[in-house]
């Protein structure tokens, strides 16, 4: 016994210390460089909930209380993996979809004790792989595949599961998506073979197409439903004008404007609704993908030229804050960089990564009067930030030097915590919480910039 701790000491002599854990650090749930990858980060009855792998029982349910981590289910123990995720709350319960073994992924939901599967909606081990859920008239509606008439819409009402629509008749899939409540009515996105994918919307009776927009198998594709007042806006393809902004008032579809005028189309995207107005990215042919507004029943404007000629400032990342719209957008000057609009003018948040490098803003969250968001600088690379509207400071640097911890997921947690998931070096991808009042970098403040941009 005394030869073997004789040996250990002499062997442990050039051993340094290790190292103390990363500032914020939860709990290293998967010891090591391997991660736990914590993700769905959701605020449930007072705790928050996520799905996070600790290397002994696989992927599973995990929840973060005052007294600290623990792991709350054991859903799959055989293959150790039920992989929860689409976490979400509807009927004030916990509800997510999980993988076992026996009956593939379904849904499941959470009662604060104990998880229950609740639906085989694809009998056996074949995974009905529900997505896309939104409450409507006292029920839940979904996307999901049976194994007999594909990816359909289905709706779960009074504890018990049924087939809403069959749109596409037969096996094949009409892929609902885009779920919307609109005008007392559930709007969405489902194709056919006959008239590929267009609009619906129904008051429960029927499927409800709207209008065939785009005649032919390849279909208008609507994406991003957004309500502004009483008006659906989307983009959608049409074979003579391209691409474009259209809208839906509850009886049909109109073109709002051919923004590019012909076949090309000016591919709106990005949409966000703010103080009256749709704001979203286009390209009118002559300038890039730029900021544009519409206010209902209005005409689309360009709000800037933010990069200027046809190069694109591509906004996107809308985020209300501080009684302005913040947002992500590019110049050849500042690159990738965090910028904010009173609804006239644009104006450079902070040159965080100075010069034509990009910062590249991502995950903007309010919580208490404060954003916060990732971003990267030369010497930090991508880590928190907060701003007040006033000035960006880095709140916290995980993984020291120019790689960054890449923080994403940021959930207000209390009055006083924000936790998102983080990768540090030796440690891997773990939860982070970090306090609302926590001393921030102020070598690292910036000041926004004090005229408008473009």
């Amino acid at each position: 016994m005394y030869r073997a701790v004789v040996l250990a000491f002499l062997f442990c002599l050039g051993c340094s210390p290790s190292a103390p854990p990363p500032a914020g650090l939860v709990q290293d749930i998967l010891p090591g460089v391997d991660a736990s990858n914590p993700e769905d980060l959701i605020m449930w009855q007072g705790d928050m909930y996520f799905q996070a792998n600790d290397g002994e029982f696989g992927s599973e349910v995990w929840r973060l209380t005052s007294s600290g981590l623990e792991r709350v289910t054991d859903i799959e123990p055989e293959s150790g993996n039920a992989a929860p995720s689409r976490f979400f709350i509807y009927d004030g319960e916990l509800y997510f979809t999980a993988l076992l073994d026996a009956y593939g992924r379904e849904i499941w939901k959470y009662d604060g004790r104990t998880a229950q599967r609740l639906s085989d909606i694809f009998p056996g081990p074949d995974s009905s792989s529900p997505t896309d859920f939104m409450e409507w008239n006292d029920a839940l509606y979904f996307r999901a595949n049976d194994g007999s008439t594909g990816f359909e819409l289905w709706k779960y009402e009074n504890g018990t599961f049924s087939p809403a629509f069959d749109v596409d008749v037969g096996p094949g899939s009409s892929n609902p998506s885009q779920l919307t409540v609109f005008g007392g009515q559930l709007c969405y996105t489902a194709q056919t073979g006959a008239e590929g994918t267009e609009l619906y919307c129904t008051d429960g009776s029927t499927p409800g197409l709207v209008e065939d927009l785009n005649p032919g198998p390849s279909g208008s594709r609507p994406s991003e439903l957004t309500q502004l007042g009483s008006t659906l806006y989307f983009y959608a393809y049409r074979a003579d004008v391209g691409t474009e902004l259209f809208s839906f008032d509850g009886q049909g579809i109109s073109l709002v404007a051919d923004i590019n005028p012909g076949e090309p189309g000016s591919n709106p995207r990005n949409f966000a609704v703010w103080e009256g107005a749709l704001y979203f990215a286009a390209s009118n042919g002559v300038f890039g993908h730029e900021l544009w507004r519409i206010e209902e029943g209005g005409e689309p404007t360009m709000l800037v030229d933010l990069n200027s000629g046809p190069a694109a400032g591509d906004p996107y990342g809308f985020t209300a804050f501080n009684g302005e719209l913040y947002f992500v957008g590019t110049d050849a000057t500042n690159g990738v960089e965090l910028r904010r609009t009173d609804g006239r003018d644009v104006y450079l948040v902070t040159d965080l990564h100075v010069g034509p490098g990009n910062s590249d803003p991502a995950n903007l969250r309010v919580f208490d009067d404060m954003l916060y968001f990732s971003a990267r600088d030369a010497q930090h690379g991508a880590e928190l930030r907060r701003s007040d509207g006033t000035a960006v400071e880095l709140v916290i640097d995980i993984w020291p030097g120019p790689v960054g911890s890449n923080p994403a997921d940021l959930t207000s947690v209390d009055s006083d915590r924000v936790c998102f998931s983080a990768t540090a070096e030796g440690i891997g991808r773990e939860l982070y919480c970090v306090s609302k009042t926590h001393t921030a970098f102020p070598a690292d403040s910036e000041q926004p910039a004090a005229e408008p941009a473009g």
